[in-house]
């Protein structure tokens, strides 16, 4: 398949972000996991997985069969993968590194940062590769995504999707917003209902004017 074209090029390693979805249904089976990476784990999909605790056994598959799991120590699901890692433990927390690209404020890429400085050690890229990446990153569309415009207004647009993820924009906008903070959102699709009021309590509390769309 893919991976075995990727190896017969050269490739050395793939980075791949796995879906519960995808390990609840087996289709991971057969992928040699070396490092197994913890972010956070906060509500979504549970139109799929029902619970909290059935979510978060699907991912804990991917840390049973793992060499390494890099796991968020702030998170407070941090014990409970740390019991399901069945290879080393590397705990991280945010990144102390003070140069950072515009594309990744906030507190939340703080973290993230810092998960991937614990991965880089792990496969020997010098610490000075990786400032200097966290220093010169440009960004991706639709993360914290600057819209240019003429109208004095400026504007982001970001791809977040779960109550966790709209608190972490919003609470890090607002520490760079001197004036009203307008949001735009919405929750479409037929899937969890159960995040829209979550979303709902979190845009009240953190923006100046909401505005919902269909």
């Amino acid at each position: 398949g893919l991976f075995k074209k990727m190896a017969d090029a050269g490739v050395q390693y793939v980075i791949v972000e796995t879906t519960s979805h995808r390990l609840a249904q087996n289709k991971t089976v057969g992928y040699n996991v070396h490092i197994a990476v913890l972010t956070n784990l906060t509500r979504e999909h549970l139109d799929y997985h029902g619970t909290m605790e059935r979510y978060a056994a699907a991912k804990a598959t991917l840390f049973v069969q793992a060499l390494y799991s890099v796991l968020n120590k702030d998170s407070e699901w941090f014990e409970y993968f740390k019991k399901k890692s069945s290879g080393t433990v590397i705990p991280y927390g945010k990144t102390e590194l003070r140069h950072i690209s515009s594309s990744l404020s906030g507190e939340y890429n703080r973290s993230n940062i810092g998960a991937a400085e614990a991965v880089a050690k792990l496969v020997n890229i010098e610490p000075g590769i990786v400032a200097q990446a966290v220093k010169d990153f440009k960004g991706v569309p639709g993360r914290r995504e600057e819209v240019k415009n003429t109208l004095g207004i400026k504007m982001i647009v970001d791809f977040a999707h779960t109550p966790n993820a709209l608190r972490e924009l919003l609470t890090s906008l607002r520490q760079e917003t001197t004036g009203r903070l307008i949001l735009v959102f919405g929750c479409t699709g037929e899937r969890d209902r159960g995040k829209r009021p979550e979303m709902g309590q979190v845009a009240e509390k953190y923006a100046d004017e909401v505005i919902v769309t269909a």
